[in-house]
């Protein structure tokens, strides 16, 4: 399978936290409007995270299940490697809106050209 994929109409990408030596891969939903890279908790767990590895609070505003969301959510500084570019010192907050997926933000899109093909289901980063 490839590191770009469909679901629900929602373009996604592969990408793998890493944490030292240990690496974890997650899929994440391209979200342009996102300033910040979003990654489910179980999976920083997995790196052994936790809230006193934060190097700060991130507020994130939003919508989440039909209702307006103002939740503090720790941030923490790791490496991401998405295909073949290894981004380091990336922001990157824990919460889990769902368990599935994370959403790859615009903190981590900068690093890359960006194109998607809506009507033929293709999503392609250059960089």
């Amino acid at each position: 399978m490839s590191d770009f994929d469909f679901e629900n109409h929602y373009p996604l990408v592969r990408v793998s936290v890493i944490k030292e030596d240990v690496s974890f891969p997650v899929w994440t939903i391209v979200d342009t409007g996102s300033p910040y890279t979003i990654i489910p908790n179980s999976i920083l767990n997995k790196l052994g995270l936790g809230f006193e590895d934060a190097v700060t609070m991130i507020t994130i505003h939003g919508v989440v299940h039909k209702e307006e969301c103002v939740v503090e959510a720790p941030a923490y500084l790791l490496e991401m490697q998405i295909g073949e570019k290894s981004l380091k010192k990336m922001l990157v907050v824990g919460y889990d809106f769902d368990p599935r997926f994370g959403l790859l933000g615009h903190n981590a899109l900068v690093n890359f050209q960006l194109f998607i093909d809506w009507h033929e289901k293709m999503i392609e980063l250059r960089g």
